[in-house]
């Protein structure tokens, strides 16, 4: 398929892949599903914080938000202190899709980790944030997160 790829390359675009198919079960693409998760911990947050959070531009955010809102998933409220701030909302729907979602995601991880013993599962979850850390900083150091 793409073996010329590095292993954890390979990994990541098959979950990519995989998400894809079970998130499009519930009306969602991959890049919606941290937005929905963001906005249930965190209502009405500007579009400025979610950005930085989800570290994507501030343009791919817009076309996220129009089409969760034109699918009912989120609203968009004005700032009462600042007319020129948009505060974003997950929707009743959003929520059930959320939930959806997160039904889809538990399946996908036990897809993920067949065959792992409780001790290969915890060895790997270790080893993997140990991996996230390292890029964190590195993109800490250089201060350019998302490519403009």
């Amino acid at each position: 398929m793409f073996n010329n790829l590095p292993l954890l390359a390979q990994v990541t675009r098959l979950h990519f892949l995989r998400a894809h198919a079970l998130l499009s079960e519930v009306g969602i693409h991959p890049g919606q599903y941290p937005l929905l998760e963001l906005l249930h911990s965190s209502q009405g947050m500007s579009q400025h914080e979610i950005a930085r959070k989800l570290i994507i531009k501030p343009s791919t955010l817009t076309v996220m938000l129009k089409r969760l809102e034109r699918d009912g998933m989120v609203d968009k409220q004005r700032d009462p202190n600042d007319k020129r701030i948009f505060r974003i909302y997950l929707s009743p729907l959003g929520e059930e899709v959320l939930a959806d979602g997160n039904r889809q995601f538990m399946r996908l991880e036990e897809e993920l980790y067949q065959g792992f013993s409780s001790s290969d599962h915890e060895t790997f979850k270790n080893l993997v944030t140990l991996m996230r850390n390292n890029l964190l900083t590195s993109l800490d150091k250089e201060g350019q997160w998302c490519p403009s």
